[in-house]
């Protein structure tokens, strides 16, 4: 059995451009993409959809409102 593990997970905004050929390329969106490599060096690539890209971006919100406050309150004291 080829055990496959996680080589990467890439989630990215790409801005929309109404001259693009492609209609979902017209449209502000989240791209991703999960890459699986075994010691063979074989890969599987899976694409993320939008409405997944959404999804997932929805289940981490919590914790990057509180990263981002963790943030923000670090700044203030070393400016202080």
């Amino acid at each position: 059995m080829k055990e496959f593990r996680l080589e990467s997970f890439k989630l990215e905004f790409k801005q929309g451009y109404s001259f693009k050929e492609k209609e979902h390329e017209k449209v502000d969106r989240y791209e991703g993409r999960v890459e699986f490599k075994n010691a063979d060096n074989e890969v599987f690539i899976l694409k993320i959809d939008q409405i997944k890209s959404k999804e997932f971006i929805s289940l981490i919100s919590e914790q990057l409102i509180k990263n981002a406050e963790t943030l923000s309150d670090d700044l203030k004291k070393s400016l202080l």
